[in-house]
């Protein structure tokens, strides 16, 4: 079985065979584009040295065509799942009013961190593993392409604390006013900051050495104490802090709805108490029935009003319930897909196994779990949010053109004031009277012949 790199190694040969044989270029000719000539001179005398070296007698170190398809195949899906859904967040967040909340512009930059990793890691890492690693892009992306994609990772991994510290503070503290706008795009900005400051380092040890991007460490103990901060500050760090306030929010929940329903059943008996003890002294009350009506007219207009209030916590604290239970889905997902490659790195760098025949093909696989938390965050908000779940519905209406008109409900304004007006009835106990109002006999109609 041919590998793909013994398929592109024999194409290159022959295209660099037929430049030496049948092109007749001196050295004026050449000069209107010395720069191209000499880079293209450079990349084809490295990928001829590079697939000269490759051993055809250990398969190990060359891709096998089952594993190249499935890795096509993925880095397609992947690519085009992750620009797709996370677009999809970023356009119902800034084009719904209702949406641009302080907890949404977290999920935002998410998702734009989430957009951003695949498509500036899948296409040019995809023409480096073919090309066997040389490096084609210059010494300015190496400089630039890596970091920026690691900077991503971190900016992540620390919004998605954000967004647990703000969800910790709705569910424990739920009197105290939100965060703000101005204070969520402060988090932001210090994200960012932060994880720029992280990947610094590695963008300075970066360079071009010969035909490929290398790390250059003045020590090697710099390199593996970098992987460490690196594994502590992306992954360990973040994935504590999330478990220890989603910890502390369930269970704030939980508790509330056992002393709510605990609340209901206490409550029951003594309301059936109450209304025995109230029918064996209606005949002791007969002095006080003139105020009877109004203390009727009272009671049911508090019952009314508590009913409400215990409706509307009981459908906040199942919102915050599909809320908490949504990003401890996002934590689940992000701590299953960024292991692999978090471990990979600690066992490359502290065990020297980085010249494993075998270590290409799972850095691959590691690289495709990292991208595939991009793809899975739209599913968990189309999935546990209402919200998002709408957005994406209208989205792709609009891009197929799919609008609904038959059985489509309008709500005029008329309607709307009529059942303000019913339900302001029932609390002050008019409904009596505007159905005697209503019951009179209406004037006969004139009609002019």
């Amino acid at each position: 079985m041919t590998s793909p790199k013994l398929i592109l190694r024999s194409k290159d040969t022959i295209f660099v065979e037929k430049m030496n044989s049948n092109t007749t270029f001196n050295a004026k000719d050449t000069t209107p584009f010395p720069f191209y000539s000499s880079q293209l001179n450079d990349v084809t005398d490295a990928l001829n040295e590079s697939y000269a070296n490759v051993s055809t007698d250990n398969p190990d170190t060359v891709q096998s065509l089952d594993f190249w398809i499935v890795k096509i195949v993925l880095y397609g899906v992947i690519l085009l799942g992750s620009s797709i859904g996370n677009s999809l967040v970023i356009y119902i967040i800034v084009s719904n009013v209702r949406m641009r909340t302080g907890s949404n512009y977290l999920i935002m930059n998410l998702a734009l961190c989430d957009f951003v990793t695949p498509v500036f890691s899948i296409p040019f890492d995809y023409f480096l593993e073919e090309y066997n690693y040389i490096w084609m892009y210059g010494s300015v992306m190496c400089k630039l392409l890596w970091p920026l994609t690691t900077m991503s990772s971190t900016s992540a991994a620390l919004t998605l604390a954000a967004i647990s510290l703000d969800r910790y503070r709705v569910i424990m503290h739920p009197f105290r006013p939100r965060l703000t706008k101005f204070k969520i795009k402060c988090i932001i900005v210090a994200v960012y900051v932060f994880s720029l400051l992280v990947v610094t380092p590695y963008s300075y040890v970066l360079d071009l050495k010969g035909h490929q991007c290398r790390e250059i460490w003045p020590d090697i103990s710099y390199k593996k104490y970098y992987t460490l901060g690196l594994f502590h500050v992306q992954y360990f760090l973040p994935l504590i802090f999330m478990v220890f306030m989603y910890s502390l929010a369930l269970k704030n929940l939980y508790t509330s709805a056992d002393k709510t329903s605990g609340q209901k059943v206490e409550q029951e008996p003594a309301a059936v108490s109450r209304k025995v003890s109230r029918t064996s002294t209606n005949s002791r009350r007969s002095s006080v029935a003139e105020t009877e009506p109004k203390l009727k007219k009272v009671s049911s207009t508090v019952r009314l009003v508590r009913k409400f209030s215990s409706t509307v916590r009981r459908g906040k604290t199942e919102a915050n319930k599909r809320a908490t239970k949504m990003f401890m889905a996002v934590v689940g997902v992000f701590t299953i897909c960024m292991f692999p490659n978090q471990a990979l790195w600690l066992w490359a760098d502290f065990y020297n196994e980085g010249q494993n025949p075998r270590f290409l093909n799972a850095v691959i696989i590691c690289w495709l779990f990292t991208y595939a938390n991009s793809v899975c965050n739209p599913v968990i908000y189309a999935v546990f949010s209402r919200d998002f779940r709408r957005g994406f519905k209208r989205a792709f209406r609009k891009v197929f053109c799919l609008h609904r008109h038959k059985n489509r409900q309008v709500y005029k304004t008329d309607m709307v004031e009529t059942l303000t007006t019913e339900l302001k009835c029932v609390a002050s106990g008019e409904t009596e009277k505007r159905k005697r109002k209503n019951a009179t006999v209406q004037r006969p109609k004139l009609y002019l012949l």
